[in-house]
């Protein structure tokens, strides 16, 4: 489904280097996006959505929303402590990496809302 979406994207409202920078993001969305398809397991498919949520959360960096608000959390406890992140549109730790087990370890990290992208001073909240 992402993949088709992605195919969507009219390429008409992206110019230059946002062009450039878009082609790269969308390029490894779509390749993780098939490898997520893929995943027979729970934490396969845990291992492929940290390449996704990085491309998703660089597409944020870069081209923002005016629709919804977006945060960068961070679970420094994912993948035996090699830490991971992903993307929320809400406050509140919903950690994507450990389910219900560990399912407010971590915390926000940027807010990625608006026109600037603004960095959060606050610390790690383990579990």
């Amino acid at each position: 489904m992402l993949g088709v979406n992605l195919d969507k994207t009219d390429m008409h409202l992206i110019t230059g280097k946002a062009h450039e920078k878009w082609m790269q993001i969308k390029d490894e969305l779509q390749k993780t996006a098939q490898q997520l398809l893929l995943a027979d397991q729970i934490e396969s498919a845990r291992e492929v959505f940290e390449p996704l949520s990085n491309a998703v959360i660089a597409a944020a960096r870069s081209f923002g929303s005016s629709r919804q608000q977006l945060f960068v959390y961070h679970c420094p406890m994912a993948f035996d402590f090699k830490g991971a992140n992903w993307l929320q549109n809400q406050g509140g730790t919903a950690n994507p990496y450990f389910g219900s087990t560990m399912f407010s370890c971590g915390s926000q990290t940027e807010d990625l809302t608006g026109d600037e992208t603004k960095h959060s001073q606050e610390g790690q909240a383990h579990e």
